[in-house]
């Protein structure tokens, strides 16, 4: 899976902002964007749904952290509307983690093969951080 589209940044305080900001595009134009945290609190899950009704692919950027349990119900909702990226804090843990990346069985191959990436490299650096790779090798 590559990706070539720029990942545009929607750090907008209100919906009104975010569609006058996307008015601004031509309307066969698809973007990537990002809802970060402040815009998907603010606005709820009501803005990931517009935007991926205009057709631009959202990279939900909410960090998720918690026990393993409430990750994976959070990522099996989060792909029910349809996010095409999102991510998991990985100072949440290995079990976090796993979770998060079992709760993706059901999408696409390409979506899959992301998340397994983004696993191993989130794993890596989480190992990294706290000396065990070192003590691995």
């Amino acid at each position: 899976m590559h990706e070539s589209r720029p990942i545009i940044a929607l750090d907008f305080p209100s919906f009104d902002d975010v569609k006058s900001f996307l008015a601004l595009f031509p309307a066969d134009e698809k973007l990537y964007v990002k809802i970060g945290m402040e815009l998907y609190y603010a606005e709820g899950p009501e803005i990931v749904r517009y935007v991926k009704s205009l057709g631009h692919s959202v990279f939900l950027d909410l960090k998720l952290h918690d026990i393993p349990n409430t990750v994976k119900s959070a990522m099996h909702v989060l792909s029910n509307l349809g996010v095409d990226m999102t991510n998991v804090h990985a100072a949440g843990g290995v079990e976090m983690m796993k979770a998060a990346q079992n709760t993706t069985a059901h999408l696409s191959a390409d979506l899959r093969r992301f998340h397994g990436e983004f696993f191993v490299a989130a794993l890596g650096l989480y190992l990294k951080g706290f000396g065990v790779l070192q003590r691995l090798l």
